[in-house]
């Protein structure tokens, strides 16, 4: 069985616009994701986070060309939030573990963040809290004009 991204709709929380990846800040364990988009950025807190992995979608073309077979609809990068059912990449963290962070994490899963030029794949065992930032975006950084 091949994975499957399922839309994941955080409780609470009306979303009804794009996100594009702004940044996230990773301190002991805990993860805050920044998601922009045209009128608010979404704030995503895991408390605990197992892995986290940001990369470039360019750079793995074969999960984006799996992805835009099962949500062809939509298009590439018009919905943000996902659950991963049936991760390739949670058997592989599990695989280079040997089966060692199963057993000590119960309910892991697998959380994508999907915007049109980033990935962002977290590995946690509990539901991130989600916010809107009171920020109503996100200062631009040091280097950036």
């Amino acid at each position: 069985m091949s994975q499957a991204w399922k839309k994941w709709l955080p409780e609470g929380i009306e979303i009804a616009e794009r996100f594009e990846f702004a940044r996230f800040i990773s301190d002991s364990g805990e993860l805050t994701i920044f998601l922009q988009g045209s009128l608010s950025t979404l704030k995503i807190e895991f408390e605990r986070a197992i892995s986290v992995h940001c990369v470039d979608e360019s750079n793995i073309l074969n999960q984006v060309f799996e992805y835009c077979r099962q949500w062809k609809e939509e298009g590439w990068g018009q919905w943000s939030l996902f659950l991963i059912e049936n991760s390739n990449y949670l058997k592989w963290l599990s695989s280079e573990n040997s089966g060692v962070l199963e057993a000590m994490h119960k309910n892991l899963r697998h959380y994508q963040f999907v915007t049109s030029y980033d990935i962002v794949d977290v590995i946690a065992n509990e539901t991130p809290k989600v916010s809107f930032s009171e920020e109503e975006r996100l200062p631009p950084f040091a280097d950036e004009d």
